[in-house]
C-alpha cells in the first residue's frame, strides 16, 4: 500500500509512517531555521544597507510656498563646491525668470516674481496676489548661471495645493496634573490671558484642538513673539533650570546666562508632525507645546497645515541628508526642494508673571559676555550684538550710557554731529588718558567706515580711508570693514564704500567664486578709479 495513502493511527505507527514523521520534521526545522535567519536578516544593521551608486544632485534647491492669504515666496540656492566661498548676498545666477499660475485673490492667473531688495535669491511680486485656500499653484523658474565653471540654462517646475481646512478651536491651559484638570478655552483670535505656572507644572502642556480635513498632510508649529519689549521674558524658576542650576551660576539678577527662546530673534520653529494615524486617533487632533517654551508677556502660535509635497520634504528629503537609506523625494520637475501650499491659522497668548528676566536683559548680557571659539572673552563681537551696540547704548541722540562699552560710540557721534569737541558725550569721570584715546580710536574708525570716509573738523579720516579702501595687503582696518559690510549684507547700493571693500577682500584673500568674480568685474567696470581695481 501507497505510504501516501495509507492511514497512520495513534495507537499503532508502521515503520514506512514512522520514516514519513521524521522526514517531516527534518523538513520543518530546515524551514524554521531558514525563517529564523531570514527574519534576523532583516533587522537593521550594517548587514542589511549596501550603499547604491547614486548621482549627487549639484543643482539649485528650491525652497518656496504659497500660504493663503499671503503672497508667493520663492527662495532658490546653488551647491557651493568644497572648494567655493559662500555668496549668499549676491545672486548666483546671470538672468533669472520666476512665476507662479494658479487662481489668486485679486483675479489674477499668473504672477511674476521679482527678486527681494537685497535678497536676490529669494523672490515674491509687488501686486496684492494672495494664496486662496483650496487652490494649486504652479511654479516656473528659469535660470541663466554657472554650474561649476560651466554657463548653463535650467529649468523648473513645482505645484503646490493649499489645503482647504484648518481651525485651531480651543486651548487647553496645563493644570496641576499631568492630565489637565482645566477646561478648554475658545479661541477667539485674541489675546487669552494666562498664569504663568512655574516648577513643576511649567513642564506640563497647552493642548490646542485641531480641526481639519484629509487635505492637510501634517501641520507646522511656529512661535512669534517680541523680544524688543520688556513685557516679554522667561522666568528662571522653571524644570530645565532646576535640571541644570549645580551646573550653572546665577548673577545678582537671578539669570542663569540663557534662555529657552533666543532673546536675538523673534521667531523660533518647534517642530513638524506628520499625519499619522494612532489607534482611533489622529495625531494632528491636538497639538501641544509645554509652558516652559513659551514667554511672558504676549506670543502668537502659528500652525501651519501643510500639504502632501512638504510632509515629503521633512519626511524624505530632509531625512536622506541625514540617513541615506531614506530616499529623497520631492515636487520639483528637474530639480530638487520643495514648493508647498500651506494655511494657517494662529493662537495669541498673553502670559502673566511678576518674576522673569527680560529678553533686553538676557541680551546686553550675552553681548557683554560672548566668547570667541576659543572660549577666550570677546565681548560684543557677534553680528547682532554690532549692530545692537549704537541702539543699546544711545536712546536718542546725544545721550550715551556712561558706560566702557559705549565709549566709542560716544565719539563716534559726537563725530556724526560735527560737535565742538569729540569728547562731548564722554562721562566727566573718565579722566584716564589711554582710556580716552583708546576710545577715540575705536570711535573715529567706526565713524569713518559709516560715514564712507566723510571727515569733519573734529574728525580727519585720511589716514583710515589709506588703510581701509586703498592699501592693497591685508590689515586691521580692512578687517574691520570686512565684517561691517558682512554685518549689513554687503549691500552695495547703501554702503558703495562696501564695493572697494569687496573687491579687496576678494582679491586679499583669493577666494573661490565665480559669483564674487562677476560681482567683483562689474563694480570694477562701473568704477573704474577704485583704487582696489587698478591691479596688475
Amino acid at each position: 500500500m501507497s505510504i501516501i495513502s495509507k492511514p497512520c493511527r495513534v495507537e499503532r505507527l508502521p515503520c514506512h509512517c514512522e520514516r514519513s514523521e521524521a522526514i517531516s520534521f527534518r523538513v520543518l526545522a530546515i524551514f524554521f531555521c531558514a525563517f529564523l535567519f531570514s527574519s534576523c536578516s532583516d533587522f537593521d544593521g550594517p548587514w542589511s544597507f549596501y550603499p547604491e551608486d547614486s548621482v549627487a544632485y549639484k543643482g539649485i534647491y528650491t525652497h518656496g510656498y504659497v500660504v493663503a492669504g499671503q503672497k508667493p515666496h520663492i527662495c532658490f540656492s546653488k551647491l557651493y563646491n568644497l572648494d567655493e566661498s559662500a555668496s549668499e548676498n549676491f545672486a548666483f545666477y546671470d538672468s533669472a525668470a520666476v512665476t507662479v499660475s494658479g487662481k489668486f485673490s485679486n483675479g489674477d492667473t499668473l504672477v511674476e516674481l521679482s527678486s527681494i531688495s537685497n535678497k536676490p535669491n529669494c523672490f515674491t511680486t509687488n501686486a496684492e496676489a494672495l494664496g486662496v485656500v483650496g487652490e494649486s499653484y504652479t511654479m516656473n523658474a528659469a535660470f541663466k548661471w554657472d554650474s561649476a565653471g560651466e554657463k548653463v540654462k535650467s529649468q523648473y517646475s513645482g505645484v503646490a495645493k493649499i489645503p482647504t481646512k484648518l481651525s485651531a478651536k480651543s486651548i487647553t491651559p496645563p493644570g496641576k496634573k499631568v492630565v489637565s484638570d482645566q477646561k478648554p478655552i475658545l479661541n477667539t483670535h485674541e489675546y487669552l490671558d494666562f498664569d504663568y505656572q512655574e516648577y513643576p507644572y511649567d513642564a506640563y502642556t497647552y493642548n490646542i484642538g485641531m480641526d481639519y480635513d484629509t487635505t492637510v498632510q501634517g501641520m507646522l508649529l511656529t512661535l512669534a513673539y517680541n523680544a524688543d519689549s520688556d513685557s516679554n521674558g522667561e522666568s528662571m524658576n522653571t524644570t530645565m533650570f532646576h535640571m541644570l542650576e549645580s551646573f550653572l551660576d546665577e548673577d545678582s539678577s537671578g539669570y542663569y546666562g540663557f534662555t529657552m527662546l533666543d532673546a536675538t530673534e523673534k521667531t523660533r520653529l518647534f517642530g513638524f508632525e506628520s499625519r499619522l494615524k494612532i489607534g482611533d486617533f489622529y495625531n494632528l487632533d491636538t497639538m501641544f507645546i509645554t509652558g516652559m517654551q513659551l514667554p511672558i508677556g504676549k506670543s502668537t502660535i502659528k500652525i501651519y497645515a501643510v500639504d502632501q509635497a512638504y510632509a515629503d520634504y521633512q519626511n524624505y528629503l530632509l531625512e536622506s541628508f541625514e540617513d541615506p537609506r531614506v530616499k529623497s523625494r520631492t515636487n520639483i520637475e528637474n530639480g530638487n526642494g520643495v514648493f508647498a501650499g500651506m494655511l494657517v491659522d494662529s493662537v495669541l497668548m498673553n502670559i502673566h508673571s511678576d518674576d522673569y528676566i527680560t529678553y533686553s536683559y538676557a541680551r546686553v548680557y550675552g553681548c557683554d559676555n560672548h566668547k570667541d571659539a576659543d572660549g577666550d572673552e570677546d565681548p560684543w563681537n557677534t553680528k547682532y550684538c554690532r549692530l545692537f551696540q549704537e541702539t543699546y547704548c544711545s536712546d536718542s541722540s546725544t545721550v550715551v550710557k556712561p558706560i566702557p562699552t559705549c565709549y566709542p560710540v560716544a565719539v563716534k557721534l559726537a563725530m556724526l554731529h560735527d560737535s565742538s569737541s569729540w569728547s562731548v558725550y564722554l562721562p566727566d569721570t573718565l579722566s584716564k588718558v589711554s582710556a580716552k584715546q583708546e576710545a577715540y580710536a575705536d570711535g573715529l574708525k567706526r565713524y569713518c567706515v559709516s560715514s564712507n570716509f566723510k571727515s569733519t573738523s573734529i574728525a580727519d579720516c585720511g589716514q583710515i580711508y589709506e588703510e581701509c579702501q586703498v592699501a592693497l595687503d591685508s590689515n586691521s582696518c580692512k578687517d574691520y570693514i570686512w565684517k561691517w559690510c558682512s554685518d549689513r549684507d554687503w549691500d552695495l547700493s547703501a554702503y558703495p564704500q562696501c564695493g572697494t571693500a569687496l573687491v579687496s577682500e576678494f582679491y586679499s584673500k583669493q577666494l573661490n567664486s565665480s559669483v564674487l568674480q562677476r560681482v567683483v568685474d562689474l563694480w570694477c567696470k562701473e568704477n573704474e578709479n577704485d583704487p582696489q581695481c587698478k591691479r596688475e
